[in-house]
């Protein structure tokens, strides 16, 4: 006797067994006792998938106290244990809820997987933990702001905001720093802070130009902040929407938690829309729970010229929370602010291997993330490793966002 639904079976042994994309079984057997082992599945290198309880204890979950199982892996090949990304990553069971914390089925074992109608929009899964959210995060609204705790005196925080089009370009820094303030209402409050502005103009940033500007601003003032409150369903957010495929127009559309940290939601939106007959569009948002947007990134390729926009959150201190690391922009020299694409080569560029990250002009890589045209995350360091592998990547279009000591810079990257 079993149970089914349309990605799993479930048999009243307690095992139960989930499908991948290639249709092949994943064996999990919910009963197991410590210390049992059962072959999850086979690849098809031959490489056998090992599961072993390795612990079984309790776990208060939504307030209630609950039995847990956690199911280590390891991978098997020719009876020798070998190195494999999932061998660190553990299934926790829960009697009461399920998984707990578990890694996705979908492409395992495999690391790359495909995605849309042309099959040219591969991105990775692994090796992405899935962990259980507590329930109440249902009922709080990422969008609303603690406006007392984000404007209390002693909070300072900097923006980054570049705009681009053709070849004009402009780039600018805001510090703010809270000097008072006093709430109206639920929804106002009058803030008095310093601030320090620095605004960039460029024209043809691809060779110096006499009109180039930099100019400073120094000002302190008292505003007042209304903040109106938005409805929010965490399960619309939550969700992936896209059109088909057609000869004209796609549309795709996504929202996800993107980071929990010290209790503070990140909700990461990303749209992404094909015009065939002129061009595409991408919007990425990024809101932190009772702050506010910590990131927006806006391109649109009309088939003239690529226009972009962003405003990123470089650094903050909101009471104890730290985000980022303070730095000074009033030394800064013209040329930190100079279009790092003058700086920064991407070669060779079409490839079916490697691609190779080159700077000049003292710029230092600090790291890179490798995503598809959706924003889907592939690959990301945080070194100064100037190689990307590309080999087992499907053909198509990718996005890489590297990151400098002078800023930050994205190109694409055609993978053939």
């Amino acid at each position: 006797m079993w149970q089914t639904s349309t990605e799993s079976f479930h048999f009243i042994n307690g095992d139960e067994l989930y499908f991948n994309k290639y249709e092949d079984t994943i064996l999990i057997k919910t009963l197991a006792n410590i210390n049992d082992t059962w072959k999850m599945c086979t690849d098809t290198l031959g490489i056998e998938y090992w599961a072993t309880v390795i612990n079984i204890y309790t776990l208060t979950i939504d307030g209630m106290v609950d039995s847990i199982k956690t199911i280590s892996i390891q991978a098997i090949q020719t009876g020798n244990p070998v190195a494999s990304v999932y061998n660190s990553l553990p299934i926790v069971l829960s009697k009461a809820h399920g998984f707990y914390t578990c890694f996705e089925f979908y492409c395992f074992p495999n690391y790359i997987i495909s995605q849309g109608g042309s099959g040219n929009n591969p991105f990775g899964i692994l090796p992405f933990k899935h962990q259980r959210i507590d329930s109440s995060i249902s009922k709080r609204n990422n969008y609303d702001l603690d406006l007392e705790k984000k404007y209390m005196p002693g909070n300072e925080w900097i923006d980054s905001s570049y705009y681009s089009y053709l070849n004009n370009y402009s780039r600018g820094y805001i510090y703010d720093s809270i000097i008072a303030s006093q709430l109206i209402s639920s929804d106002s409050i009058q803030v008095t802070r310093y601030r320090h502005s620095c605004a960039i103009t460029m024209l043809f940033p691809s060779g110096a130009n006499p009109y180039d500007t930099t100019m400073h601003f120094y000002s302190t003032f008292t505003d007042t902040v209304v903040h109106a409150k938005q409805p929010f369903g965490l399960k619309y957010y939550l969700t992936e929407r896209k059109f088909p495929y057609s000869s004209i127009f796609y549309w795709h559309g996504e929202s996800k938690v993107d980071t929990i940290s010290n209790n503070k939601i990140k909700i990461k939106t990303h749209y992404y829309q094909s015009l065939n007959l002129s061009g595409n569009y991408n919007h990425t948002d990024e809101i932190l729970e009772n702050y506010g947007s910590t990131f927006l990134y806006y391109d649109d390729f009309t088939g003239i010229g690529l226009e972009q926009r962003a405003k990123i959150l470089l650094y903050a201190k909101y009471d104890s929370c730290i985000i980022g690391t303070k730095f000074s922009f009033k030394t800064l020299s013209v040329p930190e602010y100079t279009d790092l694409s003058n700086f920064i080569t991407i070669y060779p560029n079409p490839t079916n291997d490697d691609v190779h990250i080159a700077l000049t002009n003292q710029i230092e890589l600090q790291g890179f993330i490798l995503t598809d045209l959706f924003g889907r995350k592939i690959v990301e360091t945080h070194s100064n490793q100037s190689i990307i592998n590309l080999s087992d990547l499907q053909t198509g279009l990718y996005l890489v966002h590297i990151k400098t000591n002078k800023g930050e810079l994205t190109k694409k990257i055609m993978k053939l």
